[in-house]
C-alpha cells in the first residue's frame, strides 16, 4: 500500500499544478521550493512549442532586467518575494501576455 502511495502523490501533486481544465501550468508562489518546481513544470508545458517559449524566454529576461534596474537596493530574499508573488498563479502565456502588470506588480510590491 505504502508503494501505491509513492507512485500516486506526485501524479496527484503534477495533476493539482496543472489544474484539468483551467487554462495550464501556473506558478505556485507559496514559498521558494515550490515556485522553483513549479517555474520548471511551466516551462516544460510550453518545450514542444517553440515561438511560446522564446517569447516567454523574452517576457521572463524582460521582467527581470527592469525589476532588477529599479530595485537594486532591495534585499534578495525581498525581491525574490516580489517575483514569487508577481507570478504566482501566473501560465506561460499569463508571462506573455501580461509582462508589464507583472513588473508593475513586482515593483509596487
Amino acid at each position: 500500500m505504502k508503494s501505491l502511495k509513492l507512485v500516486l502523490m506526485p501524479l496527484l501533486l503534477t495533476f493539482s499544478l496543472i489544474g484539468c481544465g483551467d487554462k495550464g501550468v501556473s506558478f505556485d508562489g507559496q514559498d521558494e521550493k515550490s515556485f522553483l518546481q513549479s517555474m520548471k513544470l511551466v516551462e516544460q508545458s510550453i518545450s514542444e512549442q517553440p515561438e511560446t517559449k522564446k517569447a516567454y524566454n523574452e517576457a521572463m529576461e524582460a521582467i527581470y532586467f527592469k525589476a532588477t534596474m529599479q530595485l537594486y537596493h532591495l534585499k534578495a530574499s525581498e525581491f525574490d518575494a516580489r517575483i514569487r508573488a508577481a507570478l504566482d498563479g501566473k501560465t506561460a502565456q499569463d508571462v506573455i501576455d501580461d509582462q508589464n502588470d507583472i513588473f508593475v506588480h513586482i515593483v509596487n510590491g
